[in-house]
This record gives C-alpha cells, sequence and structure tokens, in this order.
C-alpha cells in the first residue's frame, strides 16, 4: 500500500467512523459501519455496509425511510473527503448482524 492510498483509507475510516458515531444516536438497532474498496478506483469500488442489530431493526429501517437518510448521511461524509460514489444505491447497502449469525456463523468477511 503506497503512502497516499494509506492516506485515503485513513480519511474513509474517519468519515465512516462519523457516519457510525451520528447513526448510533439516530438510528434504532444501528450497530457499525464497514467498507471494502480497491483504493485505485475508489469511485467505482468503495463498497459500504451498514449494519443493524437484526432483521426486523433492518427492515424498520427501509419501511421508515431512513435508509435513504442514512445513505444520504454516508455520502455527505464521504463527499467531506472529496470521494462521490458512482451509483450510491449499489454502493451502500444494508445488512443485519443477526442474518450474519444465521447465514454466515458471524463470519464478515464470508458474508461480505
Amino acid at each position: 500500500m503506497t503512502k497516499t492510498e494509506k492516506k485515503l483509507e485513513n480519511a474513509i475510516c474517519n468519515a465512516l467512523n462519523q457516519v457510525c458515531n451520528i447513526a448510533l444516536t439516530k438510528v434504532t438497532g444501528f450497530e457499525w459501519v464497514t467498507h471494502r474498496v480497491n483504493l485505485r478506483d475508489c469511485r467505482k469500488t468503495l463498497t459500504v455496509t451498514c449494519v443493524l442489530a437484526t432483521d426486523i431493526h433492518l427492515d424498520q429501517l427501509i419501511s421508515s425511510g431512513q435508509a435513504d437518510d442514512l445513505r444520504q448521511l454516508v455520502v455527505k461524509q464521504l463527499a467531506v473527503i472529496d470521494i462521490k460514489l458512482q451509483d450510491n444505491r449499489r454502493q451502500i447497502r444494508f445488512d443485519s448482524q443477526q442474518a450474519c449469525d444465521n447465514q454466515h456463523d458471524g463470519k464478515w468477511a464470508q458474508r461480505l
């Protein structure tokens, strides 16, 4: 990893930490956020996953419209570091810890 890539990765982590801190106070059942990216083509490859505690929390997030608010929060925080996603509907996902536990024995590396 080059020095520039390391700075970019740190900036992404800091932006997503801001998302996490805000979402923890505003979104019922929100637990954490993670990402995957090829730093050489961040705009196209960055995928952000927002994790809620249960499938019920996930359903409530989507049905209430809060998923769009959370998606916009991610977009806003990434914009601060000059990252504009190519397709935020595809690149910002929502999942639950419950689903990962049931389908992948809680192994997020396999699930993502």
